[in-house]
């Protein structure tokens, strides 16, 4: 599994939830 940086992953983290607050599947983009 491949992770970004700290920053990268935490913004695109934040957005994520931002934008898709009922999906609470992190494995669609976490294996990304």
């Amino acid at each position: 599994m491949r992770i970004a940086n700290c920053r990268t992953w935490n913004m695109a983290r934040k957005l994520k939830i931002t934008e898709n607050e009922n999906n609470t599947r992190p494995g669609i983009w976490q294996d990304n």
